[in-house]
């Protein structure tokens, strides 16, 4: 690491940004094909069964771990994982709830709530619970029979919903998880529910790229269908890959920036949505055969280590919905505090920069003052300054028509 904290990645291709003598990596597009070889010389092998087992047993922990709010949409809290047998008992007999309109079709963009909502946070809040050692429903078959029900009468019904995010990430998001919790406990036809209705694909593009792809490596998972597994993790190395052409406009940028939405910065928000399904995934595959290439991992150092960090200081330096309240994240209320997940995520999984995540996620922690860098840095492509020091740090964004 150079002595203003960028990170050394010599198989870069090296940029002037702005005239300023600081230096940025251009991460080429990689397919992780180291991973993809030695998962295919596995073959079927009992290596590679074990290998997904474990990435399965890390994605339920990952989710546990969360804590007893279900989290699907950002700021939607609709179910809790230690009122799973309640949820079973309000259950009627077709698998609907009294209280849950399942022909509503509102948008639940900007604080409102879409109804079908409530059964699935209920789902995976079941889901939970079964696999939870802590929950009173642990291992309950009647969490899994109640599921069963609750499955087959939303493919009766098919809900739906005015915006494109409920209907193809939050319910996919919802059957993926549920399958990889309990898929192998579920009756044959309530199992093919949630692969009917996780309509995950293959995307590479941004932060809703990650999360399509996510949902289809559920799926994958769920399955243990290797070659998906493969085509998922090469997929999902390429949302963090740089756009060098200047015309994709939901990429990490040349400068470690990210665009969403066209040319705006959105390294928050949508950006650290990226950076944590990334992270999710190169977490759970560590030492297998699926594991991220050396490439793919420093991709994500460039876009975190030589872009984000610069925009935090102990919180956040640049918000893009102020009007939305600080989730508290492991004690700390604050807008940064979203990051640590993921940041410690990298930690585990990226062995030549872990020092340097840990350091960053201790500053948003409040543990120490630094967060790794100081200097200037200008994000030419995002018109926005960052320029920090050991007592003060200063951002400054501008705004071209």
């Amino acid at each position: 690491m150079t002595e203003n904290g960028v990170v050394p990645l010599p198989d870069r291709r090296r940029v002037l940004l702005g005239g300023l003598g600081i230096t940025a990596g251009v991460a080429g597009l990689t397919l992780s094909v180291p991973a993809l070889a030695r998962a295919a010389e596995a073959g079927g092998s009992r290596a590679v069964t074990d290998d997904i087992q474990l990435i399965i047993e890390r994605l339920q922990q990952r989710f546990l771990a969360q804590g007893d709010q279900v989290r699907i949409a950002n700021g939607i809290f609709l179910a809790r994982t230690s009122e799973a047998l309640t949820y079973v008992e309000s259950l009627r007999a077709d698998g609907s709830w009294p209280n849950v309109d399942y022909d509503d079709t509102t948008s639940s963009a900007n604080g409102r709530v879409w109804s079908p909502y409530h059964a699935l946070y209920r789902m995976i809040a079941m889901a939970h619970a079964y696999r939870d050692p802590d929950a009173a429903g642990y291992g309950k078959p009647e969490l899994i029979e109640a599921l069963n029900r609750a499955l087959l009468y939303w493919d009766g019904v098919k809900p739906t919903s005015t915006n494109w995010w409920e209907v193809e990430i939050g319910k996919s998001m919802a059957m993926g998880r549920v399958s990889i919790f309990v898929g192998d406990e579920l009756s044959a036809e309530a199992r093919e529910v949630t692969y009917a209705h996780n309509t995950g694909r293959l995307d590479p593009a941004g932060a809703n790229g990650s999360w399509r792809t996510e949902n289809y490596l559920y799926e994958a998972v769920a399955k243990h269908a290797t070659a998906d597994i493969e085509q998922g993790y090469a997929t999902m190395s390429q949302t963090v890959a740089v756009d060098s052409s200047g015309k994709v406009t939901e990429a990490v940028q040349v400068d470690s920036s990210f665009w969403a939405h066209g040319a705006q910065l959105y390294s928050e928000g949508y950006g650290m949505a990226l950076f944590t399904i990334v992270a999710a995934w190169a977490d759970v595959a560590r030492g297998t055969s699926f594991a991220f290439s050396p490439e793919d991992i420093d991709a994500i150092a460039f876009y975190i280590l030589d872009g984000t960090r610069w925009l935090i200081r102990g919180e956040i330096g640049m918000m893009y919905l102020g009007y939305r309240p600080p989730n508290t994240i492991d004690g700390m209320t604050s807008y940064a505090a979203d990051f640590l997940e993921p940041l410690d995520r990298m930690v585990r999984a990226d062995e030549t920069n872990s020092a340097a995540y840990q350091r960053l996620a201790d500053n948003i922690r409040g543990k120490i003052r630094e967060n790794g860098v100081t200097g200037h840095k200008y994000f030419w492509r995002s018109e926005f300054s960052s320029h920090l020091r050991d007592e003060y740090g200063i951002f400054t964004r501008i705004n071209s028509p």
